[in-house]
């Protein structure tokens, strides 16, 4: 059964495909940013040395050279992870439209990952936090968790929406074609009922007694498909 029924105010099979064109763009826009932050991480280095230089014991007991390292490795694992969530966003994309559950399986440990770069995110802040101090490193911190918990929450619904949506197609449901067969069994049942012509009154006597047919005939009943929603 599914973790979920509803994703992106929708049904988890066009909620998939909504969170694989969310993380897209994400991971696009990522990608360009910690590639500029890492082609400048040597601005940043030297930047540090001559801030060390000017105000002495301002960083504390921050050693420049690993946090620098620190620093490359958060960049280059953001850059591969998310360059693994480009491509397997395509594959869910892809995997929905084909019904194919395999497809979606790359996307979910792709954002499994992501969760632990999450993780090394927080803790070189938390090393800057020990190494300057909380005067300095705490709004580092502060910056750092505040930027990327809306990031953290929507990658868990993500990955609760494309599991559940896999979990559908290895049960056998979830299919373009079963969503076909409820659209075509979803009818509504609509009774019309002619208006009694004027002076019904008159009518209805005359019929009691016998005079005259009846003033309007039994109710009609008409079943009008009504398409639902994928």
């Amino acid at each position: 059964m599914a973790i979920i029924r509803m994703c992106c105010c929708c049904g988890i099979r066009s909620g998939s495909i909504a969170c694989a064109v969310y993380s897209i763009v994400i991971a696009l826009l990522g990608i360009a940013s910690f590639s500029f932050s890492w082609a400048g991480i040597h601005n940043t280095e030297n930047t540090l040395y001559e801030i060390q230089a000017e105000l002495p014991g301002l960083f504390g007991n921050l050693d420049i050279d690993s946090y620098i390292v620190a620093l490359t490795v958060d960049y280059v694992l953001a850059d591969i992870t998310l360059s693994f969530v480009f491509i397997t966003s395509i594959f869910v994309i892809v995997g929905i439209n084909q019904d194919n559950k395999q497809l979606l399986s790359p996307f979910i440990v792709a954002k499994s990952v992501g969760f632990v770069w999450y993780l090394y995110a927080i803790a070189v802040s938390l090393y800057s936090v020990i190494s300057i101090g909380y005067e300095y490193g705490g709004v580092a911190i502060v910056a750092e968790l505040i930027a990327l918990f809306p990031f953290f929450i929507t990658d868990i619904v993500c990955v609760l929406c494309v599991l559940s949506q896999y979990q559908e197609y290895r049960d056998g449901r979830g299919r373009i074609s079963d969503a076909n067969r409820v659209n075509e069994r979803q009818t509504t049942v609509v009774i019309e009922q002619q208006q009694l012509p004027s002076g019904t009154g008159a009518f209805a006597y005359q019929h009691m007694q016998g005079d005259l047919p009846p003033a309007y005939s039994n109710p009609t009943v008409q079943v009008k498909t009504v398409p639902g929603a994928i």
